[in-house]
């Protein structure tokens, strides 16, 4: 099997076509917080626009609304962004609105492939290899499907945390596929990762990670440092009309186990 694999370093550079398979990426600390809300319980994610929207959805719908602005929980949010807070909360059963000013708005331009999954240190070889496998199931000779690794970044900006963990994700598609054909952007991002050897390491450079640190969140960036802890792999659906939005996206819940 042909695999082709490409890496967006920025929101504004993720073009996803109809035959991709995309895992979006946002590490400090979007995607690892959709893991950790399923994790707990939560039986759906829908993301809304902004904080204004989040509140009026939640107070609708009786969903829990969780999210940040600028990094902090905007007023009438339940919970702001934090996997550490997450992940001591019981969410059985739970529906939430979660919204964030940069992270859920990769999955968007994402939403043109065929699957669209939300990736992270945290889940990294789960949602690899379930990327891997849906890949599989669309690709014939001749219209070989593609991987799509999608970077938040910072406001369009690059980020080193993004890229390192798209390269250990290109690492592990390497590992299951020696074969596989990188574009540029992908082998960057390898050869990026290659060069901290850990996730740790690279959130350690970031000016991301730093940032956090500012107003007492450096326990979250050592959380979303962790590689594997769950194996849980969100993945993008079309929501209902009239829920939060005809045009708002859902996540329901989608177990993996990674492949050894």
């Amino acid at each position: 099997m042909f695999r082709r694999v490409s890496v967006a370093l920025t929101k504004p550079l993720v073009h996803a076509q109809p035959n991709d398979v995309c895992i979006a990426i946002d590490v400090l600390r979007a995607t690892p917080i959709l893991a950790v809300l399923f994790d707990r319980g939560c039986s759906a994610v829908w993301l809304a626009a902004d904080a204004d929207a989040a509140r009026g959805a939640g107070r609708a719908s009786g969903r829990l609304i969780c999210g940040e602005q600028g990094g902090l929980p905007p007023p009438g949010f339940d919970h702001g962004n934090s996997p550490v807070e997450f992940s001591r909360l019981d969410l059985a059963g739970r529906e939430v609105v979660f919204a964030t000013s940069n992270g859920t708005g990769t999955l968007r331009p994402c939403a043109p492939g065929q699957h669209e999954y939300a990736g992270a240190f945290v889940n990294l070889s789960a949602v690899v290899q379930t990327a891997l496998r849906a890949l599989d199931t669309l690709s014939a000779p001749g219209e070989e499907g593609r991987l799509l690794i999608a970077c938040a970044g910072t406001h369009d900006q690059f980020s080193i945390e993004e890229a390192a963990c798209a390269g250990l994700m290109v690492r592990e598609v390497l590992r299951t596929d020696p074969d596989a054909a990188l574009d540029d952007a992908a082998e960057a991002a390898h050869r990026l990762y290659e060069s901290f050897g850990s996730p740790e390491a690279a959130l350690q450079a970031a000016g991301n990670a730093s940032r956090l640190s500012d107003p007492g969140l450096a326990e979250d960036v050592l959380f979303c440092a962790q590689l594997d802890i769950t194996e849980i792999v969100p993945e993008l659906s079309v929501a209902a009309p009239g829920s939060i939005g005809s045009q708002e996206p859902r996540w329901p819940l989608s177990l993996a186990g990674a492949t050894a």
